[in-house]
C-alpha cells in the first residue's frame, strides 16, 4: 500500500512539474491605415468632327462618361478648366472654357469653370460613382476651322 501511495504522490509531482512547466508569447498585429482618396474617370471628352447640323443647333454632345472617386475620410470633389480659353491648333485660341458644358447625373448642363467648382461636398466614406455627359457649344461665327482643346481636372480633397 505504501508503493501505491509512493506512485501515486510521485505521479502528481510528475503533473503538477509539467503544468507549470507552460509558457506563452504575447504578439500585436499593427497595421498603419492612412487617409485614402482616390478619383478617376473613364474615355476622354471628343466631340468627333462638329457636322453642318450640329451648327445648326449650335451646339454638339458626348455622352457616357463615368467619374469615380473613393476614400476612408469624407472628401470633396472639384473641377475646373485648366486654362480660360480652347487652344486652338495648339495655341491659345478665344473660344471660351464656359463654351464646354457638363451635366452631372442629369442634373442640368453646367459651363466649365476657370475656378474650382464644387461637386461633392463632404462625400461619404466609401466609393461614388458619378455619370457625366458633355455639350460644346457652336458658333458659325466664332469657331473657325482647327482643332480645339481645353485640358480640365476633376480633384479629390479632404472635407
Amino acid at each position: 500500500m505504501k508503493r501505491i501511495f509512493t506512485a501515486l504522490v510521485l505521479g502528481s509531482l510528475l503533473f503538477a512539474t509539467s503544468a507549470q512547466a507552460q509558457t506563452t508569447a504575447a504578439q500585436t498585429a499593427r497595421i498603419n491605415v492612412p487617409s485614402i482618396l482616390f478619383i478617376s474617370f473613364t474615355g476622354d471628352v471628343d466631340f468627333g468632327a462638329a457636322a453642318d447640323a450640329d451648327f445648326t443647333a449650335g451646339f454638339k454632345d458626348v455622352a457616357g462618361f463615368t467619374l469615380t472617386h473613393r476614400g476612408n475620410i469624407l472628401h470633396d470633389v472639384t473641377v475646373v478648366a485648366d486654362q480660360a480659353v480652347f487652344n486652338k491648333d495648339a495655341v491659345a485660341g478665344v473660344k471660351p472654357a464656359s463654351d464646354l458644358l457638363y451635366d452631372m447625373d442629369g442634373g442640368g448642363l453646367t459651363a466649365m469653370p476657370v475656378v474650382p467648382a464644387l461637386l461633392e461636398n463632404g462625400a461619404a466614406v466609401g466609393q461614388h460613382t458619378k455619370n457625366f455627359d458633355f455639350r460644346v457649344l457652336l458658333s458659325l461665327l466664332a469657331d473657325t476651322p482647327g482643332l480645339y482643346e481645353l485640358p480640365f481636372t476633376f480633384t479629390v480633397s479632404p472635407d
